[in-house]
């Protein structure tokens, strides 16, 4: 077994992040996936609001895309006494949203008309005495049934211009409310034109993508945008190997702007075992990702699949299920024996005749992915962390350590995202020649450390040490943690930079 790494970790906070509520207090998991509805911004919801969003796994529309079924694993995690909800942020990747261009003004469908239900939109204008009067948005799969009307009586429409602030103040791209906006106005064209009335002017090109990649440019741009909220795990519907550089590219970004981010991830069905324990892994390795070994889920009867019938599906399900334990469960403990994988019977490794053997199981970890375990057939499927403080099995004993699946990779991150928020409200303005600023700074830290709970055994020796980084000239704290486990104290130094 590889010896566990002691954790150093610089944190560069440059600016406040905007902290996301959604009722209860929750964890967040990100997770970037293709689906046949729903918004293409990012959009924050709790797990039962996700089959409105962004369709039902267990329709046959749904056939093909990522999310609808990544999002039902997501929330259908155990729920233990200590866990916690969840929140999901949403990222509806690879979609084209549908357009007209109607008179002077471009529009597009938005909100949850992105992508090809946009293409059931037209756009009817209202003309009389030489000006326009009203805007009406119809869905022409519902009889035309009016989505959006705005009067004269409502907002001043005598103009290309002011109609765009009129459309586009009413309906906000975020917005899932929203149904269309104005993307592009023509000031040179003609004022106010032709009544233009039932069924109108169709909107066309909506697309969503079925089976789009991960090197699409919206998964970059998504990614982007959700850097104003928290977001703790992340989870995506993509092979682990085509996302992970993406990925890396906003955890950077993300560290900057104080945000921790922590990345579950999982291969493509048909990746094989030979893969996942050699090449594979080492484009990306970093300690904030994890890629689970296994590259096949066996859903059983029942799933919310077409029919219900289960079924072999992607690694990348499975990482779903693991992201989702992480974020409710105690950071140490999640996915063990008490906490299992919902809604799986069964794992498998392409290449491979049944299960690892031992010695597979350790090039597994070795390789820096995370092994799956099962004992018999249809049972409980927990992690075997090769990330992990003691031996599965103590010396000179047959009996298996109750502490080995202790996930030290958890507890590293769970520390490093509570520091990342204690030193945040000091970035760009904290010096070390103000005594208040230090007790300040320290203040926050030791609220920090108290809230971490028995993931931690309090500080060792020297604590917290605040000093200048000689680099940058910006104030820097050495934290130094203990982790409680039966065989000594692990000791751990973050190193945040205020």
């Amino acid at each position: 077994m590889p010896n566990y790494a002691a954790s150093r970790v610089v944190v560069n906070p440059t600016q406040v992040a905007t902290q996301l509520s959604a009722g209860t207090a929750a964890n967040t998991v990100l997770a970037l996936f293709t689906a046949p509805q729903g918004p293409d911004t990012p959009t924050l919801f709790s797990p039962a609001q996700g089959g409105q969003l962004y369709g039902v796994p267990s329709s046959p529309a749904s056939v093909g895309y990522t999310g609808p079924l990544g999002i039902s694993i997501l929330g259908q995690q155990s729920q233990t006494a200590r866990s916690s909800p969840i929140n999901i942020m949403g990222c509806r990747t690879n979609v084209t949203r549908a357009q007209a261009t109607v008179g002077g003004l471009t529009i597009q469908g938005v909100g949850l008309y992105a992508g090809s239900k946009g293409n059931s939109l037209a756009v009817q204008y209202a003309v009389t005495g030489g000006a326009i009067t009203a805007v009406t948005i119809v869905d022409t799969s519902q009889a035309n049934a009016p989505v959006l009307t705005i009067t004269s009586a409502q907002a001043n429409l005598s103009s290309w211009a002011l109609i765009q602030l009129a459309i586009n103040g009413a309906q906000p791209v975020g917005n899932l409310a929203s149904v269309v906006y104005v993307s592009a106005v023509a000031g040179a064209t003609a004022y106010p034109g032709t009544t233009i009335a039932a069924p109108g002017t169709s909107l066309t090109g909506g697309i969503d993508n079925n089976g789009g990649g991960a090197s699409d440019p919206t998964v970059a741009s998504l990614l982007n945008q959700s850097l104003p909220f928290r977001a703790d795990y992340v989870w995506a519907g993509f092979d682990a190997a085509a996302i992970a550089p993406a990925l890396l590219t906003h955890f950077a970004a993300a560290q900057a702007a104080n945000q921790y981010r922590y990345a579950t991830l999982g291969p493509a069905a048909g990746t094989s075992y030979t893969s996942l324990s050699g090449s594979y892994t080492t484009p990306f390795l970093s300690d904030t990702l994890q890629c689970l070994a296994p590259d096949l889920g066996i859903l059983g009867p029942g799933s919310s699949t077409p029919g219900g019938v289960g079924g072999v599906v992607d690694g990348f399900y499975l990482a779903a299920a693991v992201s989702a334990l992480k974020a409710t469960g105690r950071r140490r403990v999640t996915c063990n024996k008490n906490q299992p994988l919902a809604g799986f019977v069964g794992f498998g490794h392409t290449g491979l005749a049944g299960a690892p053997t031992p010695p597979q199981a350790q090039a597994l970890g070795q390789a820096g992915t995370v092994v799956l375990r099962q004992a018999i057939n249809g049972g409980p499927i927990t992690i075997a962390d090769n990330i992990t403080t003691t031996p599965e099995y103590p010396a000179g004993s047959s009996q298996i350590n109750l502490f080995y699946q202790v996930s030290m990779r958890d507890v590293d991150n769970a520390v490093k995202s509570d520091l990342y928020q204690a030193v945040d409200p000091f970035s760009g303005q904290a010096r070390l020649d103000s005594a208040s600023d230090v007790a300040d700074i320290t203040y926050a830290i030791d609220r920090a450390v108290s809230q971490m709970g028995d993931n931690i055994n309090g500080y060792g020796p020297n604590g917290i040490q605040l000093s200048v980084n000689p680099t940058t000239g910006n104030p820097q704290a050495a934290v130094n943690l203990l982790y409680p486990f039966p065989y000594g104290e692990i000791d751990i130094t973050p190193i945040v930079s205020i």
